[in-house]
């Protein structure tokens, strides 16, 4: 990052915006690829007979949508796109959904982009991720003009676990940056090539068959275009992320905000009570602490093991530890709530620890892995996965979540997600079904996440997975 003073949109980015629009946007849509019953496909078929629509979102943002059906099958090929108006960016969704009445022929190597950006002397801008380390996070820059090839991954499902899905192509006199919107596990790869860089991204395993009425997505690319140097550019990713990205409350930009808590003598939360939370909020008051938020994070819920020790860890029971709060977690939030505060509390649903109330209760929701954890994961060898893709699940889920938050007077909703998913949804994947599970998860996650915010106005959510290896775009 730096500190370079913002600078402007020009007229050459909106230009060169204007350019790739009509590359990207126009024709048969923006540059995805895939095989379909062995036929490579780019873009939306042009014998499918597309039909292409643009809508006015807003001031700033024009929506392009590309869809066509295959007359034999009755596969539909959906290509929402955006082009924003007021900074040179433009960003793309793929949907394929069986609108037959039978299962698709195979579908696979879904690509969410694969094409080619010119310019001189090419360097990548890419990232190592988080991954308990000092040296997370730590940029690399990788010339690519001697048609040197750069993949990239992330480790075990979550997108930014050693890897990271936001990258930057420099050239001599301008150049361009590249999110791979997707909260699992997507791949990328860059080659050099003569006069640029080939780019391919998608998500990293797709080989499947669809049933009726099923849709799998593709991640969500953005990519923003500039003419100067690097840190103009990273100068204009930020004013864009500011002006459509990042939430505002209320209407207004997010303001620094003030965080208290009070863990007591235990194991992360596990120590927290009514009485002490109260003590301490009037405490921190008393002392001229005026906080916004009041921070409950991990082990509130029951959770002691066999022997009777509280461990955090043991997660899928949602519900406040009724010995610890008698009366739940509401007349914490109203103490809170009489200073001008919120409450947050964390989560982490989708991980399932044996004999929890959801393994006990639902146990067809659940999926396992095939074989024995790894050593990052040996902390609780029974976590199971909770399938965000079956939508009675993520109902339940969702009326749950919502039930404790009103209830409890939540503020501030924060998900955690401490182990790898990806061997679950692997191990529970038929022959001609890889990556249906974890599609299908994703879009119960978002789905998930919009009907929290949809149903508890004024609710915020925030994020993290065992340090920041979920942050997605």
């Amino acid at each position: 990052m730096t500190d370079t003073v913002v600078t402007s949109t020009s007229s050459a980015d909106m230009r060169r915006s204007r350019e790739w629009t009509e590359r990207f946007l126009g024709g048969g849509g923006p540059p995805i690829r895939f095989r379909y019953d062995g036929r490579e496909m780019r873009g939306v078929p042009a014998e499918w007979h597309p039909v292409e629509r643009r809508r006015r979102v807003d001031a700033n943002i024009v929506e392009i949508v590309h869809e066509a059906r295959d007359p034999a099958t009755g596969l539909e090929v959906r290509i929402e796109a955006w082009r924003y108006l007021d900074f040179p960016v433009v960003e793309w969704t793929a949907w394929f959904t069986d609108r037959g009445g039978e299962p698709t022929p195979l579908i696979e190597d879904i690509q969410a982009i694969d094409t080619a950006f010119e310019g001189a002397a090419p360097v990548l801008y890419h990232c190592n991720g988080d991954f308990y380390s000092e040296t997370g996070y730590e940029p690399t820059l990788t010339p690519l003009s001697g048609g040197q090839e750069v993949a990239v991954a992330p480790s075990g499902g979550r997108p930014c676990d050693q890897a990271f899905p936001y990258f930057r192509l420099l050239f001599e006199d301008a150049g361009i940056s590249l999110a791979v919107g997707w909260p699992a596990q997507w791949a990328a790869r860059f080659t050099g090539r003569a006069g640029g860089v080939g780019v391919v991204a998608g998500q990293e395993l797709t080989h499947l068959r669809l049933q009726p009425g099923e849709a799998v997505r593709t991640p969500r690319i953005t990519i923003l275009s500039w003419t100067g140097d690097e840190a103009r550019g990273i100068n204009l990713w930020r004013r864009w992320y500011l002006a459509h990205v990042l939430p505002r409350p209320d209407g207004r930009p997010l303001a620094p905000v003030l965080s208290a808590a009070g863990t007591d003598d235990a194991e992360e939360f596990t120590g927290a009570t009514e009485e002490n939370q109260l003590r301490f909020i009037d405490r921190f008051r008393e002392h001229g602490v005026d906080f916004d938020v009041w921070w409950i994070d991990a082990g509130w819920y029951p959770c002691a093991d066999p022997e009777g020790h509280r461990r955090w860890v043991r997660t899928g029971t949602w519900e406040p530890d009724a010995e610890r709060f008698p009366r739940g977690l509401a007349p914490i939030s109203e103490r809170v709530g009489r200073g001008g505060g919120r409450l947050l509390l964390w989560f982490e649903p989708e991980r399932v620890t044996r004999d929890s109330a959801l393994d006990r209760e639902h146990p067809e929701w659940l999926l396992h892995i095939g074989g024995p954890d790894d050593q990052a994961e040996s902390v609780v060898t029974s976590s199971r996965l909770l399938n965000l893709g079956d939508g009675a699940c993520r109902q339940w889920l969702t009326d749950h979540v919502c039930r404790l938050i009103e209830e409890n007077g939540i503020g501030v909703y924060r998900q955690d997600f401490n182990f790898r998913p990806l061997p679950r949804w692997r191990d529970n994947e038929g022959v001609d079904r890889q990556g249906m599970g974890e599609n299908l998860h994703v879009q119960g996650y978002l789905r998930f996440w919009d009907d929290l915010l949809e149903r508890n106005p004024g609710l915020w959510i925030d994020s993290c997975s065992s340090g920041g290896r979920r942050n997605d775009l």
